[in-house]
């Protein structure tokens, strides 16, 4: 009795102020503050240090005792570190590579999935997966990504207060980073799936793109209920000519976004028709191009994308017959059956 008067006596007289500043830089309560000041001879820095390790073994805990609850809601989020392997005002679109990511994180309620914390932290876990990718290797399963050091995206650090970066401290792993924010939101979260594009290339006359789209994004992030990632090659003897044409970028941008779009705007399963396929327009180059503004705008895809590389003074070649070629795409939507291993 006597050791827990004498706690309370010290922590009782921790000025505002330092629980002020410790709060600014923290997201922690008001009483957890003064119990890390006053455990720390009222030094803040100290102080950060206490809770960083106090919120790693509450969080190893809170996470296994939550472990077995179900986790169907969350958020797919994308990172596009190089969306092309085209350098604006180059004659020579062959340099760089594309490198990008997608990754699935789950929880337990809609309410979490919403919360900026999750989404903050799901954009930096695909971040993460983005910038460490490496051309010709498998995407990572979620177990070994978990256990990379979290490299936080530049596009949170602009909508996170200092106490989300505070409490993440460098160095810390995914799987830390995921513990963390167990406490804080006090749901059970899982990392379900992470996919990585990550390619070089060295041609002249051709560049490879990414088209990207994120349904009902939140919080000013790319992290939403559906999310796509298309790779694209873009192929023509003329190409490295018109490529310092800015209305030529221009052009091409749009058209890029307006397929993703269409991507998610179907049901499509495949670029084109094969025996699989249930309907015709579940092929994108079948469908009747809704997403583009236009002459082309109810087009057969397929077809439009081939009329849009004339308009753009683009021949095709032996090589590639298809100036604007979509090769491959990635859609995910939250909670999805996986397709069988």
């Amino acid at each position: 009795m006597t050791l827990t008067r004498r706690l309370y006596s010290t922590a009782s007289k921790v000025p505002i102020s330092l629980i002020a500043e410790l709060r600014r830089q923290t997201t922690v309560s008001l009483p957890k503050a003064r119990e890390a000041l006053a455990a720390s001879n009222l030094s803040v820095p100290r102080a950060l240090e206490w809770l960083q390790h106090d919120l790693s073994s509450t969080g190893a805990a809170k996470a296994a005792k939550v472990s077995s609850r179900a986790t169907n809601q969350g958020l797919i989020a994308q990172s596009l570190l190089s969306p092309s392997s085209a350098l604006k005002g180059t004659p020579h679109p062959t340099l760089g590579g594309i490198r990008a990511a997608l990754v699935e994180l789950n929880c337990e309620t809609d309410f979490v999935a919403r919360n900026a914390l999750f989404a903050r932290l799901a954009a930096d876990i695909a971040h993460t997966a983005a910038f460490l990718a490496e051309p010709g290797a498998p995407p990572p399963s979620p177990a070994a990504l978990a256990e990379l050091p979290l490299v936080p995206s530049p596009s949170t650090s602009t909508s996170a207060g200092a106490g989300e970066q505070q409490l993440h401290a460098p160095g810390d792993t995914v799987a830390a980073a995921i513990r963390a924010t167990i406490v804080k939101v006090g749901e059970n979260i899982t990392l379900r799936r992470a996919h990585t594009v990550a390619q070089d290339q060295l041609l002249r006359t051709s560049a490879l793109r990414l088209a990207s789209y994120t349904h009902s994004p939140l919080h000013s992030l790319p992290c939403g209920p559906t999310s796509v990632l298309a790779r694209l090659r873009i192929s023509s003897p003329s190409l490295p000519q018109r490529w310092t044409d800015p209305a030529f970028t221009q052009s091409l941008g749009a058209l890029e976004r307006s397929i993703a779009r269409q991507l998610v705007a179907f049901d499509t399963r495949a670029v084109e028709h094969n025996e699989s396929l249930d309907n015709p327009e579940q092929a994108l180059l079948n469908q009747p191009f809704i997403t583009i503004q236009g002459e082309l705008n109810g087009k057969p895809v397929g077809e439009a994308l081939a009329e849009w590389a004339a308009a753009q003074g683009l021949e095709a070649s032996e090589d590639a017959p298809r100036v604007v070629d979509v090769l491959d795409f990635t859609k995910w939507t939250v909670g999805e059956p996986l397709p069988e291993q």
